[in-house]
């Protein structure tokens, strides 16, 4: 097992051939990966509440965050709308306005500091050890009603006494009354009043033994189910 200094220094997480680029829109795109126009959703939040946040966690060199910067620039709501973006590499663009901020972090110890109405991982949770306690982190740093959207692969979430403990977790989240969407490792949340708690103790991780859906070899991270 990796502790998560060894697994920040591994060759898997720092990784050259991953791709680091993806724009906000178009074929390489945020919201093609994701599936959801992003700026109207922001927009969206600001008519409703004044304001809006996107974090981006693992955000590679910044691409999309600055394209939705440069975008915003010219529109009634720039204002009201703040882009942050965190990653292990410092690999990124100038910042372009005062909306926008990247910060070199392990984004499984990374706090945004506000209320987040959209958190993104593109292809990000594939690199991390503790995968479960980044996503419920990230679910109670959600604003009321903000989303988590997401790559997934749960082939990477194991226990040593079940190798497939995804559906388990699927029917306990739901049980607690979490909004919940996974499809073609897509995995989409919804901040409601519920607690997201996988009821699961990590124990750390391994390099995975062989490509995930992506194509890339990725880290598994294991778990004990504590009830």
């Amino acid at each position: 097992m990796l502790d998560n200094n060894d697994l920040l220094s591994s060759e898997t997480v720092v990784n050259a051939a991953m791709n680091r680029g993806r724009g906000l829109s178009g074929v390489n795109s945020y919201e093609r990966e994701l599936r959801m126009s992003i700026l109207p959703m922001l927009e969206e939040r600001v008519r409703r509440t004044g304001q809006a946040v996107w974090y981006d966690a693992c955000c590679g060199e910044g691409r999309a965050l600055r394209e939705a910067s440069e975008q915003l620039a010219a529109t009634a709501s720039r204002r009201n709308i703040r882009l942050v973006g965190a990653d292990l590499w410092d690999a990124f663009p100038p910042a372009a306005g005062e909306n926008l901020r990247f910060v070199a972090a392990d984004v499984v110890n990374f706090d945004p500091g506000v209320p987040v109405d959209l958190i993104t991982c593109v292809h990000g949770l594939h690199y991390l050890g503790d995968k479960l306690g980044f996503l419920e982190t990230a679910y109670a740093r959600l604003a009321p009603g903000g989303i988590f959207v997401g790559h997934l692969d749960t082939t990477n979430l194991r226990a040593k006494d079940d190798a497939s403990i995804w559906p388990a977790l699927m029917r306990r989240i739901r049980v607690q009354g979490i909004l919940v969407r996974y499809s073609s490792h897509l995995l989409r949340l919804e901040r409601n009043d519920a607690v997201l708690d996988f009821g699961v103790a990590y124990q750390g991780a391994t390099v995975s033994a062989q490509a995930n859906y992506s194509g890339m070899i990725g880290v598994d991270s294991w778990y004990a189910l504590t009830r």
